[in-house]
């Protein structure tokens, strides 16, 4: 293995402030950390984002870091559960190149007591900062479903709307060069109907990344989102090898054959609407009583996503019956509710009968599926899986559903094994997407791959990385210098337009 000279920093922000102004570092012991995705093509059906974890092992000297002890220089920003959510950032030095290795917040901490045979030591169980993201509720409005259809917006705009309705934008623009190359990529496929309600948007990015082939996340380095397209992987990070793996700075490579990733054909559901005429969306059962000036609320759950809003209707009366003016609505529009305001300005108390609204819906039309078969040759003599995919409401055309059928067959339908690699110590830091070259003496496993899960150790003994990776060759039908790419070829290049 190469000598490499490694120190490291642990920071946190105890006291909120957002300086990350508590060192740690001294009490540092060891540090262990993980981050993962769906292979290329297994993204297409994956369930959601994988959320990166760290567990940092502390040396409690003097009780710091016991939510107990009022001592504590930290104790009034830990006690009583207040180190909960508070912000930490690890980073290596290697060989003078400075890496942050994780960012997140803190989920937990454990204290083993001291004895007569070893201090006392804390843990902080860390993830990433998506874990907190995820559980936000998030729903459009009206507006967005509608304008988002007339424009009929690409998955990238889609993604970066859905994080700035949960507040995610306050110091990025996800899409702008203003503040450096965009984090956000171009989409690739148009999908026509938009909407959440009361959702998870890290949640509803990933499914809208999934229904697209391409890859959305958290990035431990930088603190920021990003969505990849399904391209990336045809050009790899850059178009580069970002590091080279051999025998000098790895302890142990593995081949990995199996079936988990292997399909003879691939199914995929596509689910259109139509946007419906004018008409009655939804209509109140009850008799909606209201008191001399009271205002109420009434929230009309609707069964289908709305796109047009048009008006709420209803008749008020008297105990008696009577007809009577004086109560009016105001209506907040989202996209599978309305949240309707009713004002009683009089000073009777009246009922309101024959309450409704109306406006267009997003009707659901019948299912289409595409379906296609590997023509490998490799299947001759073979019982090959198929592998459907049906709940995914973000695919929503033929061609979409083509596209990525395609692509997961050319992927998937032909066998591409996997390799593992233990205790990398190189002079980088390599993180999950990169592609790197494999060079392993006289075996055929050396070439080009893509990492798809990385996790990694820091100890008295140094700062490792293991790695499970798959093959960059194969990925897509063509090899990486057969596709168009905007801006490098002109029409007399010979290439082909990506699926």
């Amino acid at each position: 293995m190469a000598g490499r000279q490694v120190s490291y920093q642990l920071l946190v922000d105890w006291d909120g402030s957002g300086n990350f102004s508590f060192d740690e570092s001294n009490y540092l012991m060891t540090a262990t950390g993980d981050e993962s995705m769906s292979a290329p093509g297994e993204s297409s059906f994956g369930s959601d984002g994988y959320i990166s974890q760290a567990n940092i092992t502390l040396l409690n000297t003097g009780a710091r870091f016991t939510c107990t002890n009022s001592s504590s220089a930290i104790y009034d920003y830990i006690k009583d559960g207040l180190f909960y959510q508070k912000k930490m950032k690890l980073s290596v030095t290697l060989n003078g190149s400075s890496h942050t290795i994780f960012r997140g917040y803190i989920k937990g901490i454990k204290e083993d007591f001291r004895n007569s045979e070893k201090g006392g030591t804390v843990v902080l169980t860390c993830r990433s900062l998506d874990d907190v993201e995820k559980n936000k509720a998030v729903s459009t409005t009206v507006g967005i479903t509608y304008n988002y259809y007339v424009e009929n917006q690409d998955e990238g705009t889609i993604i970066a709307k859905i994080l700035e309705l949960a507040g995610l934008t306050d110091n990025v623009d996800y899409r702008s060069q203003a503040y450096g190359s965009p984090t956000i990529d171009r989409g690739l496929f148009s999908i026509p109907y938009f909407w959440m309600d009361k959702e998870s948007p890290l949640e509803d990015a990933y499914m809208l990344a999934i229904a697209c082939g391409g890859r959305f996340y958290y990035n431990t380095e930088d603190g920021l989102f990003y969505y990849r397209n399904a391209f990336e992987f045809a050009t790899g990070v850059g178009g580069t090898s970002q590091g080279t793996l051999d025998e000098s700075n790895c302890n142990l490579f593995s081949y990995d054959a199996n079936d988990e990733e292997l399909f003879e054909s691939v199914s995929i559901t596509a689910r259109p609407r139509y946007i419906t005429e004018i008409k009655e969306i939804w209509r109140n059962d009850d008799i909606v009583k209201l008191n001399p000036g009271e205002v109420k609320i009434v929230e009309a759950k609707l069964n289908q996503p709305l796109i047009e809003y048009k008006n709420v209707s209803f008749i008020t009366t008297t105990t008696a019956g009577l007809p009577l003016s004086g109560v009016t609505s105001s209506v907040a529009a989202y996209s599978q509710r309305l949240i309707i305001t009713l004002t009683n300005s009089t000073a009777y108390l009246v009922y309101l009968r024959d309450f409704y609204a109306t406006g267009r819906l997003l009707e659901a039309l019948d299912n289409i599926e595409y379906s296609t078969s590997s023509g490998d040759s490799y299947w001759s003599g073979r019982d090959g899986k198929e592998k459907k995919i049906t709940a995914n409401a973000y695919v929503q055309s033929w061609a979409q559903a083509k596209a990525i059928a395609d692509i997961l067959v050319d992927r998937q339908g032909t066998f591409s094994p996997g390799l593992s690699v233990k205790q990398y110590k190189g002079n980088g830091f390599l993180r999950v997407g990169d592609r790197v070259t494999v060079n392993i003496t006289g075996r055929i496993s050396s070439g080009s791959y893509i990492i798809t899960k990385q996790s990694w150790s820091l100890t008295a003994q140094g700062f490792s990385q293991d790695f499970e990776m798959y093959n960059a060759t194969g990925i897509y039908g063509l090899a990486i210098d057969g596709y168009f790419v905007i801006g490098t070829h002109s029409q007399n290049s010979a290439k082909k337009f990506f699926y």
